[in-house]
């Protein structure tokens, strides 16, 4: 059976990968603010959100904020431009390129890899994105003028 390392402390974010024997947490060990991914530990930043898995199970991705803004994929960190939420539920792609969120207006997609923002449509109120397996993309609801729509933004 696995064993996380002494914690001091730890948040509510303790998260099982719903395929794998892999398990992620936020907590504290030995004074330090740290994500753990299994055996390993990566810094959480001055605040962070709650750490997710890809819907295979393999991929471990959470934000970060700490004199800017980060997505830790893995444990790799990648740079964005853009505010990332701490708050909203971010969706990974099984590769690990690219990753979803909802905002209060629309859907926000980053290609992690080739650093680039793709937004949808501008609505009303947005539903959490899902990642679709079948058609590698990322899909949403999103209600305009008392219209629902659904918005889809590739993975690639």
């Amino acid at each position: 059976p696995w064993e996380s390392p002494p914690l001091t402390s730890v948040k509510n974010w303790i998260v099982l990968s719903p395929t794998e024997k892999l398990v992620a947490y936020a907590g504290t060990v030995n004074r330090s603010e740290v994500v753990g991914f299994n055996g390993a530990t990566y810094p959480q930043g001055a605040s962070m959100g709650r750490p997710v898995f890809s819907h295979d199970g393999v991929t471990m991705a959470y934000t970060s904020k700490d004199q800017g803004n980060f997505i830790y994929v893995n444990g790799k960190r990648h740079e964005v431009g853009m505010p990332v939420p701490l708050n909203s539920r971010l969706v990974i792609s099984p590769s690990g390129r690219t990753c979803a969120w909802a905002n209060s207006t629309t859907m926000v997609v980053v290609d992690l890899d080739l650093e680039k923002v793709t937004l949808a449509k501008m609505c009303d109120a947005v539903s959490d994105p899902v990642y679709d397996r079948r058609t590698d993309q990322f899909t949403c609801l999103g209600i305009l003028a008392g219209r629902m729509y659904q918005l889809s933004c590739p993975a690639r």
